[in-house]
């Protein structure tokens, strides 16, 4: 008897450590693994309530597998959820850094794609208020936009695209929102840089290189009509060691443990068929 329930523990052990051990993260919602809005906007006014921010950010099943819509139908409208540490940032961009996401576009063909943005607090940075949600967090954001890698200013419609940047491909132009040097878009879209000529330029190569991640954000809009992307997953060395976070479907309210159940189940058969062997005995 106690061989046999030793077995069946060890074997519920090893069937949880095995579902601990997946190489995901699943987000199926707003708050799981730390994601959370930041600057979404309708009709230009940040979205702030969870009813509001559920008109931009959905959780939605698109193409056979799950994944995080996100829309901005008018120009004045924007979608954005992130990662945020203000605290201790995600570590410092340098060259080492990696990105692989997987994006849908369900919009007009010059309609952008979901774009990867990268939050920055550089030397420059001084923490002046915003009237934008989270940008009194980063004075600079890098933006990566698939329109430009390598699609040349358009975006395929109703197919899987999966994306992989490094320091050497993939280009990115910036936003500057507080700057002793300069301030708005630098190097916009169609001028873009790779992160290593960023690093190289004379102006800018000593305040972005070893900056801190502060915020890894995916999102659509401003300035973009009729846009509907979704991101099936996110893969970054600035991230839970590079573990992919795989959007998915909402998850149902779980019954009582699937794994509990089973393992009671086991020990009353294994503690009924010991009482049996005893009677006969």
């Amino acid at each position: 008897m106690k061989s046999i329930a030793m077995s069946v523990a060890l074997l519920i052990t090893l069937t949880l450590a095995q579902s601990a051990s997946a190489a995901t993260i699943d987000v199926g919602a707003l708050g799981d693994n730390s994601w959370v809005s930041t600057d979404t906007r309708i009709n230009g006014v940040n979205a702030t309530t969870p009813a509001e921010i559920a008109q931009r950010i959905d959780f939605t099943n698109v193409a056979g597998t799950g994944a995080v819509q996100l829309s901005s139908p008018t120009s004045n409208d924007k979608a954005t959820i992130a990662r945020v540490n203000t605290a201790n940032g995600f570590g410092a961009l340098d060259s080492l850094f990696t990105a692989e996401y997987r994006w849908y576009k369900d919009s007009p063909v010059g309609a952008p794609a979901p774009a990867l943005k990268l939050g920055l607090k550089t030397s420059e940075y001084v923490g002046s208020p915003s009237g934008r949600i989270g940008e009194q967090d980063w004075d600079k954001v890098l933006i990566y936009e698939p329109y430009d890698n390598p699609n040349a200013g358009t975006t395929p419609v109703g197919t899987w695209v999966t994306q992989s940047i490094d320091a050497d491909n993939g280009t990115w132009w910036m936003f500057s929102r507080e700057s002793t040097t300069a301030t708005g878009v630098i190097n916009a879209p169609h001028n873009s840089l790779t992160l290593n000529e960023w690093f190289a330029d004379g102006t800018w190569g000593n305040i972005l290189q070893n900056s801190t991640i502060v915020q890894v954000q995916l999102g659509v809009g401003s300035g973009n009509a009729d846009t509907i992307g979704y991101v099936d997953y996110l893969e970054t060395s600035a991230l839970d060691g590079g573990m992919r976070n795989d959007f998915v479907a909402p998850a149902a309210v779980p019954e009582p443990s699937s794994f509990l159940l089973l393992g009671l189940g086991a020990i009353g058969l294994a503690g009924y068929g010991w009482r049996r062997r005893q009677s006969k005995s």
